[in-house]
């Protein structure tokens, strides 16, 4: 399983990973992410899948604890991971995939620790802390994963939370356990534990994968499926495939979608991937958007890495010297406003939005990154 150290080299040697630390109920915690990555950035290293909200705990004596996230998979069709031939035939593992948000929750000693992907502190994570205190069953089952070095998974989903699918009520709803190996339990473990604590658990579909293809262009009124093929290594036996009509509701599929300030948009908003995934492959279409996704995304990441080094050096100097210096960055405005790493990631891809929104900026936009 991937280790602390290993982490480290990945985020030190690709600007599209980073991490960041988090204090939550007296407790340090290192939270590893990726920003706008790539399938090369993440072929790069396949260690690099496990940067998905992947957390450890730094305590005073220097032992480092992981607490495994929901490793990072890909639709249908999207990308090498997720092209590898299964047979059209097998009978997988399909269970509905629910449009929340993700939650991870632990118990260190006595607290209970809930978070979504990036941190603590969100208010899904806070919604779904009170929703788990409210119900003991939950708090039960979560000690009981403790005690088996299990990690549970959930998606929080509310009509106070709605992405695209609307839901009638909030609840906490089980989708993934994995062990302290980083094997994912089969549905019908985890069936057994939801009856068993009264947890509510992600639909579960006996499909194949030629069917769900089928069922991709015809189901209506929710996101889709999360399939899992256990003949092959993990890294590639998950896939995601999700309705065409979810994506016409995420306004995905528009007459402008190729655009290159709509491109640009989606690159941001992280809904490309989406799109890329219902194109055929090696089509001038999905090449292009491909093309244009990579150099936006390395472009982002590489700005935020030297933003931030630079915000560094801001604390320690005089502004005005330091404004001086670095009047004719071209986000200047994101360095001097911005007052840590959070802030020159939503500044800068508020600005670059801003920039291209007409069709005319963003191919020049394009043509000077």
């Amino acid at each position: 399983m991937i280790t602390f150290n290993k982490a480290m080299e990945i985020v030190e040697n690709n600007d599209a990973f980073y991490y960041k630390d988090e204090e939550h109920k007296g407790r340090k915690f290192r939270i590893f992410n990726y920003r706008l990555a790539t399938y090369s950035d993440f072929n790069n290293d396949i260690d690099s899948l496990e940067l998905r909200g992947l957390t450890f705990e730094l305590n005073s004596k220097g032992t480092k604890k992981p607490y495994l996230g929901l490793h990072k998979f890909f639709n249908d069709g999207e990308n090498p991971f997720a092209m590898v031939e299964w047979d059209e035939n097998d009978v997988l593992d399909v269970r509905e995939k629910l449009d929340g948000s993700f939650i991870q929750v632990f118990y260190i000693g006595k607290d209970l620790y809930v978070k979504t992907k990036g941190t603590f502190k969100s208010k899904q994570a806070l919604a779904a802390e009170e929703f788990i205190l409210k119900n003991q069953n939950y708090i039960a089952f979560i000690l009981k994963c403790k005690k088996y070095n299990l990690q549970p998974f959930f998606e929080y989903v509310s009509p106070f939370n709605q992405i695209v699918i609307p839901y009638e009520k909030s609840e906490l709803i089980l989708t993934q356990i994995r062990t302290k190996d980083g094997e994912y339990l089969d549905y019908k473990r985890l069936k057994e534990f939801a009856e068993k604590f009264g947890l509510k658990i992600a639909k579960e579909y006996n499909y194949t994968l030629k069917k769900l293809r089928e069922l991709q262009n015809s189901e209506k009124g929710f996101e889709g499926w999360v399939a899992r093929n256990k003949k092959y290594p993990l890294k590639t036996q998950f896939r995601k495939v999700k309705t065409i009509d979810y994506f016409e509701k995420h306004h995905l599929l528009t007459g402008n979608a190729m655009q290159e300030n709509v491109i640009i948009a989606s690159i941001l908003n992280e809904n490309i991937d989406d799109i890329i995934s219902t194109l055929p492959v090696n089509t001038e279409k999905r090449n292009y958007l491909e093309e244009i996704r990579n150099k936006v995304s390395h472009h982002y990441d590489k700005m935020v890495v030297e933003l931030s080094k630079l915000l560094i050096y801001k604390k320690f100097n005089d502004r005005k010297d330091f404004a001086l210096k670095h009047k004719n960055h071209p986000y200047f405005g994101v360095l001097m406003k911005a007052r840590d790493e959070i802030e020159i990631e939503n500044m800068l891809k508020e600005v670059i939005l801003k920039r291209t929104q007409k069709l005319l900026n963003a191919k020049e936009f394009l043509k000077n990154i």
